[in-house]
């Protein structure tokens, strides 16, 4: 996280711009809120740690895994 929010262009593998960072849960139904609460924590003290100015973005997503559609039959 460090590298992104003090990158400025340098790294390309990195975020150019620390206004443009955001990061993305992905999560199952049958996961442990725990869990969830736990490596919440850990992004909040690290973006702590890095002293920045700008805002942090999070974003939940649930999978939802979705069956193929059914053959097609001429």
């Amino acid at each position: 996280m460090n590298k992104d929010y003090n990158n400025y262009g340098k790294d390309p593998r990195y975020s150019d711009r620390p206004e443009r960072i955001g990061i993305t849960i992905m999560y199952e139904t049958n996961d442990k809120i725990d869990n969830l609460i736990e490596l919440l924590d850990k992004i909040t003290k690290s973006f702590d740690s890095i002293n920045v100015k700008t805002p942090l973005y999070i974003s939940l997503l649930e999978k939802i895994e979705i069956a193929p559609p059914p053959p097609v039959r001429s």
